[in-house]
């Protein structure tokens, strides 16, 4: 872990009350692509929270980075599946 006298708590408390106050519209809304996004925002929340309390070098906080890449492809893949790629293609002149 890092320091005692390093750790920002501040910092801390703060993304972990943003990953909780992005709790509640992951339970709340219906929309699958809402669920998605709150619950990977939860995720990178805690991430920068680990990183800030057990510092950039621990096994824990590069753990929690191959968990946000994971979800960084998660998101990719949602917003992809949400574009109606039909209507992008223009129509022809016959």
């Amino acid at each position: 872990t890092v320091p005692a006298e390093e750790i920002q708590m501040g910092k801390i408390i703060a993304c972990l009350a943003v990953a909780f106050v992005l709790l509640i519209p992951m339970l709340i809304f219906r929309q699958r692509i809402v669920k998605i996004l709150c619950s990977c925002s939860v995720e990178v929340c805690l991430f920068l929270a680990c990183r800030l309390y057990f510092g950039s070098d621990s096994i824990v906080t590069q753990i929690m980075c191959w968990f946000t890449a994971a979800v960084a492809c998660i998101i990719t893949v949602a917003t992809v599946n949400r574009i109606n790629w039909g209507n992008l293609r223009g129509k022809r002149d016959l």
